[in-house]
């Protein structure tokens, strides 16, 4: 996936409340059917940080001033997650880019995070399905 859709693609799992890695794993699969890899979250997220349209808090992440206001413009210009996604890609390519910048993700909670995930998707399945 090229940088900027990666980037796009990691700023919309974000929500109005600072989001953990595993709910933005979880809103990845959502909109794309895939799992970022560790890469993807730390390049994108440390994009997103030095653009100034995401802020770190712990372990979590939310949107900034500008970063909602980016958000809220794609998500009333598009009915679907895939014209969001558009939308922000294409807005993303508007901004100054400084040098890449990541937010460094540790495997191990790269991994946990992903468990995490998974072990909730089996979850919600069996309790879904009756499975």
């Amino acid at each position: 996936m090229q940088p900027l859709r990666a980037h796009a693609w990691i700023f919309l799992t974000l929500s109005d409340e600072p989001s953990a890695r595993t709910d933005m794993i979880g809103v990845a699969d959502a909109i794309d059917h895939a799992v970022p890899t560790r890469e993807e979250l730390q390049d994108s997220l440390g994009w997103l940080i030095a653009n100034g349209l995401v802020a770190k808090e712990g372990q979590a992440y939310r949107y900034t001033e500008k970063g909602a206001g980016l958000r809220s413009d794609a998500d009333q210009r598009s009915g679907t997650a895939q014209a969001a996604w558009n939308q922000v890609e294409k807005r993303l390519q508007q901004i100054a880019q400084p040098a890449q910048s990541s937010d460094e993700i540790a495997p191990e909670d790269y991994d946990r995070a992903v468990k995490a995930y998974e072990q909730w998707f089996r979850d919600t399945y069996r309790l879904l399905t009756g499975k």
